[in-house]
This record gives structure tokens, sequence and C-alpha cells, in this order.
């Protein structure tokens, strides 16, 4: 409001409505909040910048956005994700980490519209020497992934890596067998761009922006169940 006041054009970026596409998973109260404020700072706006095409439709369709004043621009990913790695690094960070032989990745942090818990629940029928490694920051969703991790008697095929060193994560990517974007909602998912700009495989459901990241060089697949 004060740079309004004073003349000074604003730009408010929206890089997810997951409060819209996702309300039964937030309280109606939660919901209500987000609506009102993020209204009021896109009434102010002068523009008003969406990190995908999904995006500006949900702006425009649900919350009846002017879709002449929003711009998108598409988040691109970290220059080290584009650079050579060395045998010497990838086992060193194979060691560090503990890393499986052959593993599927996920990173994000552990939420429930993250879908991880499909992830889980397909293990069993999944080849043995395929493990699950996660990475990413914990709540209290991830202790619903644990029980259920430990309820189906996968606790040696599914990892969780925390506080993974940037540096390490091309790493990562690199030694999976293929990356997993099992989300059922994301403004857009930056780890896809990552995944496959080191070249590895990813599988993504078909769903909100996940075909805007991965184009045609992802293999989706139905996230609802």
């Amino acid at each position: 409001w004060g740079l309004q006041c004073k003349g000074i054009p604003t730009i408010v970026t929206v890089h997810n409505l997951e409060f819209i596409s996702l309300q039964r998973q937030f309280s109606p109260l939660y919901n209500m909040y987000r609506r009102a404020t993020l209204l009021s700072s896109l009434r102010r706006a002068d523009r008003i910048v969406a990190v995908s095409e999904n995006i500006k439709h949900d702006l425009v369709t649900k919350l009846h956005v002017d879709r002449d004043k929003i711009d998108v621009i598409y988040r691109g990913c970290h220059a080290r994700f584009s650079e050579p790695l060395s045998e010497e690094h990838l086992r060193q960070v194979e060691e560090r980490y503990h890393l499986p032989k052959r593993y599927m990745l996920f990173v994000g942090t552990q939420l429930q519209r993250k879908n991880l818990g499909a992830v889980i629940e397909a293990m069993p029928s999944i080849d043995e020497d395929i493990e699950l490694v996660m990475v990413g920051r914990a709540t209290t969703y991830t202790q619903h992934i644990r029980r259920r991790v430990k309820s189906l008697g996968l606790k040696d095929r599914v990892h969780m890596l925390h506080g993974v060193a940037d540096a390490d994560m091309p790493a990562l990517y690199k030694l999976a067998s293929v990356y997993l974007m099992p989300s059922l909602y994301e403004g857009f998912p930056p780890t896809i761009i990552e995944a496959l700009t080191i070249g590895v495989p990813v599988i993504a459901t078909k769903c909100s922006s996940m075909e805007e990241a991965g184009g045609p060089w992802t293999m989706y697949v139905d996230g609802s169940r």
C-alpha cells in the first residue's frame, strides 16, 4: 500500500493456487484468508506474473483477474544442473548419502499434495531391487509416510534425506534411474526442469502445470489414485 501511495509500480508473482485447487486439504478459515490476501495484492499490483499458463488460467477463471494484466514467466533451474559431473564426484555423493544402486528420486517438501502416499502404496508391486529416495523437508505428513512404510515392510527400500547440500543435488539426480513427480497440484515444478536438464527420465502426474514443465519428454500418469 505504501508503494502504491508513492506512485511506485508494483509486480506480484503468483507461484501456486493450491488453496483453490485442493481446498479440502486446508481449513475453510485458511482458504478464506489466502483468498482475501491474494485478491488484495492482485488488485493493487500494476502487473501480475504467473509462473505457468495453468496459474494464469486459474487467476482469470477462478479469481476473475484481467488476463491482460498477467504475464507468464516460467521458472528455470540453476546453472549447476548443466555442468558436467565427474565420476569421482558421483562416487563421493553416492557414498556420502548411502545411495542404493537403483532408485527412484523425489525432491520436494513432504506435503500431502505431493501424493507420496501413492508411490509408497505402489512400491510392493515394483521390482525389489528398485528403491525410493526422497529428498526434502519433513512435515507432519512425513509421519504418515513413515507409518505406511513400516506397515508395508518397506523400511529397507525407502530412504528419506534431509539437509542435502545444494552442490550435491545434480549428482543425486544423475545417479537416479528415474525422477518422480507424483503431485496432485503444482504451480510450476522446477524439479522436473532440473531432472530433464541432467538427463534423467521423468514420470509425472497429468495435472495442473506438469505438462508445461515436462513437455513431450516426460511420461505422464493418472495421479488421482
